[in-house]
């Protein structure tokens, strides 16, 4: 696997990095003002998330039961959705109050007038584009019948096609047309049947196809360096009316993290129990440890997201600041 790293330093970095996690987090919950009590608890939250290990903060809060512990007057509904997008919808209709998705997609909403903002980023991720002819090494080797499989043509998968477009065929939009829209479990299969000539993912799912035989034609972190795939959204809305439990939320996702960081095997039972198996905590081990993804609540690169957003003209401005994009826990971290 591209970027692997040697177990003694993995343990060692992983190390270091719990206890910065830890010391940030405090610092975070302490700066927000944690003793807030603005408008009570809920009566009901709808939380959605996608497939896939980057959401595994919420999946861990959700087995652990962690807020219907802390809010047991509070009703909750967990949703698994396929896209970011349909995430979007569902909160502007109301029927969704806790969003997980991408980073583009948030930046896209907030440029189009959606009312809402990170709390927390879940994750930076090296995000892949898989193949599985031998015989496809770049975008240049992409015929206008081929298609690619993504969430979504306004996900952060999008992006990254486009800005790899942008440096091997001198235009961003170039690919456009060949963006499948498929959910994650669905665009491994199609890549695997050979329905799809490309599948634009990340994990569990570009390991999957790996090990497969498919092969990495994009990376990411080459094209935009390390870079939040996915956080946790809220209304401005629903934070000022809930500020105490939306804190809480921030807390226990910091939780979640810090044993996605330190305990990864723990973690993975958990995940591999939610999901009946497949895979196994051993597999799901393996996914959480890999150099592709790193657990971490601050938010990275959203300042160079929204500014090639905008530039493509997704979008019609940029933020003056990454922090506009997220809420004040958040903004005490070292994002960007």
């Amino acid at each position: 696997m591209r970027g692997l790293i040697t177990r003694r330093g993995a343990r060692s970095g992983r190390r270091k990095t719990v206890v910065a996690l830890a010391a940030t987090l405090l610092l975070a919950v302490a700066g927000c003002g944690g003793g807030s009590s603005a408008g009570g608890d809920p009566d009901s939250v709808t939380i959605a998330y996608q497939p896939g290990v980057s959401y595994a903060p919420l999946i861990i809060m959700k087995n652990q039961k962690v807020l219907e512990k802390q809010f047991p007057k509070t009703k909750f509904s967990w949703k698994v959705l396929s896209s970011t997008a349909a995430i979007q919808d569902a909160i502007i209709s109301g029927d969704v109050q806790i969003g997980a998705g991408s980073a583009a997609q948030l930046i896209l909403g907030w440029d189009k007038g959606v009312d809402w903002r990170f709390l927390a980023s879940m994750n930076d991720a090296d995000l892949w584009l898989m193949a599985k002819d031998p015989n496809f090494h770049s975008l240049k080797d992409i015929k206008p019948t081929d298609k690619i499989a993504m969430p979504s043509p306004t996900s952060v998968q999008a992006l990254v096609l486009r800005k790899g477009a942008e440096q091997q065929l001198g235009n961003a939009r170039a690919l456009d047309t060949n963006i499948a829209s498929l959910s994650m479990p669905d665009g491994l299969q199609a890549l695997m049947s050979g329905q799809v000539a490309g599948h634009l993912t990340s994990l569990p799912f570009q390991a999957q196809e790996e090990k497969q035989g498919a092969h990495a034609v994009l990376h990411s972190y080459d094209l935009f360096g390390h870079h939040t795939q996915n956080g946790v959204f809220v209304t401005n809305r629903f934070y000022q009316a809930h500020t105490a439990f939306a804190q809480q939320v921030f807390k226990g996702l910091g939780d979640a993290i810090q044993m996605l960081v330190s305990d990864p095997g723990q973690a993975a039972q958990i995940l591999s129990e939610d999901s009946n198996g497949k895979p196994t905590a051993a597999e799901y081990k393996d996914y959480l440890t890999s150099p592709a993804i790193t657990y971490t609540p601050a938010p990275h690169g959203l300042m160079t997201l929204a500014t090639f957003m905008k530039q493509i003209k997704l979008t019609d401005k940029t933020p003056p600041s990454w922090k506009d994009l997220v809420f004040p826990a958040a903004q005490n971290l070292d994002g960007s």
